[in-house]
């Protein structure tokens, strides 16, 4: 059990005359020794109406004195030890300003504590939790005082309820472990700071063995803000659900790892936005292993996991949450995302943001980020698919890497998610599970200085105004048209594509549409280079590979495909669909082993009138042939 040293400035009673010791008692003493032998009704604020008596004893003398002592403003700067219980009968105790409790072995029982302003001592139960104060206090407090033990066994969980409700700057004891096996709901105003100081949270009840599905800690929507620093939340696989935010927050260094749900959804943050949350704060947090029970249905809540799941209910005052740093991984069940955003609200022009920086995000059996909400930003993450061996994901449907979409698709048919910026990320699909980044009625996005590591931009359904430009598509990684159709401009610019040498399977083209249904309209490439790679048996296609569905308002212009290696093919680009002069193909260059005229710029189905392709180039010297 972890201790503190008080600051004890007392005057010596010891062997004086007892008619002495009263009067120095009385008028000059440093500290009060407490015991209680009787309380009676108290009457207002005074404790003189206390027709109970307490007995200061100093060593082997002694002296009587009334409640009065505690609330008269002359102890001012005095502490008074609590030494022996105190019975209160349900009753209040008041304390004058500058008087100090300090637990000494004495519980303060069954009643109402005013006007406290101070605590010290050993972190030793000073209160029973049936003891309440009649204002929060602000001071250092320590769930020990209200009788945590810390020692990972017995149940601590009255000890935090009482402290949460009753004080605002909780410090825990450091590297201890306690155990809550009953749900700490905090609903009082105000606010309420949680120094972790490394401590772990832990449950030794099984609520899954007793069908018990709650969170651990539920901040309500009274409260103004939660801080938590330091804290470790260990489910042991007992417990489904850790934190449940309504409120403001500051989360900084917060773990949470192993959660297992069998009944419904595993998550280690819950945040319902019913208001404007100021602030909204996760810096530093950690999530690992956060996992539900599999029924092979998906939408059913029951096999669904989440690190952070996040509901936009409120819009009026516009709130951003931030998350800053720290690792979120392995979410498992039918339905895993590390990161959920939802748009519980039908308005998706609301000003509401989820910035997430500097963090890693790893290994879910769906998605790592399922953003099905406007206004979502991300700087400098790092995202990595599962491994395709994982069984973990043997039996589970993939929906993407990330993925931009709508809460509620039928309620809000023609909603589109919107305000989006992608700066400066990695997504990393080696691992073969997943590695597609899918846009789906989506618009108004910002994709620049990303890397794609066997990765791709999916577009699927109505999408538009999206600028992709400034990014690394390396080894297989493309933009995929899909069954998109657009809306708005779409610009892919000033991006390089990387296939090296030892990149395996065919490589379809840098920008691809393949399915019947895709109607792109309003499509600009401009200024990409590509460096392709290839072996005999290879099919490496070059800029654009377009098979099916229809295409017009097309630019393609000053792009450049560099083509290395054996069995190269011939196409700068491929387009077996209708083209008519919406479309320009100009000032394009390639860098191969081989000029093909016919091959080179393979249209095949021209429109009436024919598309604009002009000055198009190989490094031969030779150029492709003009449209006329």
């Amino acid at each position: 059990m972890c201790q503190i040293v008080a600051d004890m400035t007392q005057t010596s009673l010891t062997h004086r005359p007892p008619t002495l010791i009263k009067s120095v008692a009385q008028l000059a003493c440093k500290t009060l020794l407490l015991f209680c032998l009787g309380i009676g009704v108290s009457y207002g604020n005074n404790n003189d109406a206390l027709p109970g008596i307490l007995t200061l004893l100093f060593e082997d003398n002694s002296f009587v004195a009334t409640y009065e002592n505690l609330d008269d403003p002359a102890n001012a700067n005095r502490t008074a030890l609590i030494v022996n219980d105190i019975d209160l009968n349900n009753f209040s105790l008041r304390i004058a300003d500058g008087v100090t409790l300090q637990a000494q072995g004495g519980v303060i029982r069954n009643g109402t504590i005013q006007n406290l302003h101070d605590i010290t001592g050993d972190k030793i139960t000073l209160f029973d939790t049936n003891v309440t104060f009649d204002q929060v206090y602000n001071g250092k407090f320590h769930t020990e005082w209200y009788g945590a033990t810390g020692d990972g066994i017995s149940d601590d969980s009255g000890a935090f309820k009482a402290s949460f409700e009753n004080a605002s700057n909780i410090h825990l004891c450091e590297n201890t472990t306690y155990n809550i096996n009953a749900q700490i709901n905090t609903s009082r105003a105000g606010i309420l700071e949680i120094n972790g100081n490394n401590a772990t949270i832990i449950s030794t009840q099984n609520r899954n063995l007793n069908s018990l599905a709650y969170e651990t800690f539920v901040f309500e929507e009274t409260l103004d803000r939660v801080k938590i620093d330091d804290l470790n939340f260990d489910g042991e696989n007992k417990t489904g659900r850790a934190f449940y935010l309504q409120t403001a927050f500051e989360f900084n260094n917060v773990s949470v790892k192993n959660l297992l749900e069998t009944r419904t959804t595993a998550y280690a943050f819950r945040v319902d936005v019913g208001k404007q949350l100021t602030p909204a704060l996760f810096k530093g947090t950690e999530c690992n292993t956060i996992d539900a029970q599999e029924n092979g249905v998906i939408g059913d809540g029951r096999g669904a996991s989440r690190c952070i799941f996040i509901n936009w209910d409120y819009a009026a005052q516009p709130t951003t949450i931030e998350i800053s740093g720290g690792s979120f991984q392995n979410v498992w069940g039918d339905d895993g995302d590390v990161i959920q955003v939802a748009q519980r609200i039908t308005d998706y022009g609301h000003n509401n943001k989820l910035i997430i920086r500097d963090a890693y995000l790893g290994h879910a059996s769906r998605r790592l980020i399922k953003g099905t909400s406007s206004g979502i930003e991300l700087y400098n993450n790092y995202f990595e698919s599962a491994d395709e061996n994982n069984p973990q994901v043997a039996n589970t449907t993939s929906s993407g890497m990330i993925t931009f979409s709508i809460f509620n698709d039928p309620l809000t048919p023609n909603a589109r998610n919107i305000n989006h910026t992608v700066i400066g990320n990695t997504f990393d699909g080696t691992g073969g599970y997943d590695g597609r980044v899918v846009l789906f009625k989506t618009g108004e996005m910002d994709m620049r200085e990303n890397t794609f590591i066997e990765s791709l931009i999916v577009f699927d359904a109505a999408s538009g105004d999206i600028q992709i430009r400034e990014n690394t598509f390396q080894q297989s990684s493309k933009i995929l048209m899909g069954d998109a159709v657009s809306e708005g401009v779409i610009d892919i610019t000033d991006n390089v594509v990387n296939r090296p040498a030892g990149t395996v399977g065919d490589y379809r083209g840098f920008v691809v549409q393949d399915k019947e249904n895709a109607s792109t309209n309003n499509l600009n490439i401009i200024n990409n280079t590509l460096d392709l790679h290839s072996v005999p048996g290879e099919n490496v296609f070059g800029l654009i590979y377009f098979i099916r569905g229809s295409c017009r308002n097309l630019v393609v212009d000053n792009n450049i495909v560099n083509r290395s290696g054996i069995g190269q093919r011939a196409e700068m680009l491929l387009v077996d669909i209708t083209l008519d002069n919406t479309a320009e193909i100009t000032n394009n260059f390639m860098q191969s082993d081989n000029f093909n005229a016919t091959r080179g710029i393979d249209l095949r189905k021209i429109g009436s009138p024919p598309p604009v392709v002009i000055n198009n180039t190989h490094s031969s010297g030779q150029a492709y042939p003009d449209s006329n």
